[in-house]
């Protein structure tokens, strides 16, 4: 199964099962359309600079009891707290270096009353291109 290393660790570390990653492949620009009254169209006004993309990355993790599953969240979110952008690295595609910040807050969604597992989603906020990108 794959996984993600970031700011130095790797998922697994903190036993976390990566479900899935949504990553673009080109970042959107910042190219600016103005829409005049009574003109059918618009004015294009190019920027070619770049914006940040946004990655989702969906996490599971399986604790054995209800206060095992918190405590490692908790430590979960110290790993991925930061105060700066950090390598984020997939396992699938290791030769891309993203550097990444988490900008989403993060919550366990249990996922039944039965069992110790929950999922959760981080963003990260991410350069246009990762190193290593043409």
């Amino acid at each position: 199964m794959n996984g993600v290393k970031f700011n130095g660790v790797h998922c697994k570390a903190h036993q976390l099962t990566l479900i899935s990653s949504k990553r673009h492949l080109l970042p959107e620009n910042k190219d600016t359309y103005v829409e005049i009254p009574h003109k059918s169209g618009s004015f294009l006004i190019p920027d070619k600079s770049l914006k940040d993309v946004f990655i989702d990355v969906v996490f599971t993790l399986k604790k054995d009891t209800l206060p095992e599953l918190f405590a490692a969240g908790r430590l979960i979110a110290a790993w991925l707290t930061t105060n700066d952008r950090q390598p984020l690295i997939f396992d699938d595609d290791p030769t891309y270096i993203y550097n990444a910040k988490v900008v989403s807050g993060i919550t366990l969604e249990q996922l039944t009353d039965f069992e110790e597992i929950a999922d959760f989603t981080v963003t990260f906020r991410c350069d246009p291109f990762p190193k290593g990108a043409v």
